[in-house]
């Protein structure tokens, strides 16, 4: 089992971000926060990548757990990975993974439990299509334990 997220074209998100001054503390650190912030821009980016109308995403999220794995600093250029691990009906559960470009480390690892808004039936078809591709992949260890 691996230990880190999977890395690839196929989990790429759109979603491209710069630590902004207002996200860090005194010392030029990523706020923690800011990090659920910033996974949480990268997740409606991630919806409106597959043609999911910004409605979905004034669903709420049931639950979240995030593990910090290293600092950020003011400035740092941030991309991130969405990997689908369960959708079922109007729920989705998604692992994100924040790295820091310049450096390519991974940064943070987000596991979301979300209950989407209403969408319509092309966007279910992708979010079921992309389910499948996602499926093959591995998750890393401990994670992907939320429950839907």
């Amino acid at each position: 089992m691996t230990k880190t997220p999977q890395y690839g074209p196929d989990l790429s998100n759109p979603c491209d971000l710069r630590v902004l001054d207002e996200w860090t503390d005194y010392n030029g650190h990523f706020n923690v926060a800011y990090y659920v912030r910033a996974f949480d821009i990268a997740f409606a980016a991630f919806l409106s990548g597959l043609g999911v109308d910004s409605a979905a995403t004034e669903g709420r999220t049931v639950r979240s757990r995030v593990e910090y794995l290293r600092e950020v600093h003011l400035g740092r250029p941030l991309h991130f990975t969405s990997q689908i691990l369960v959708q079922e009906s109007s729920r989705l559960k998604i692992l994100q993974a924040m790295y820091v470009d310049e450096e390519g480390y991974c940064a943070a690892i987000e596991e979301r439990v979300t209950e989407l808004g209403p969408i319509d039936a092309t966007a279910t078809s992708r979010l079921d299509e992309l389910a499948r591709r996602h499926a093959g992949f591995p998750v890393p260890e401990g994670w992907g334990g939320l429950a839907i």
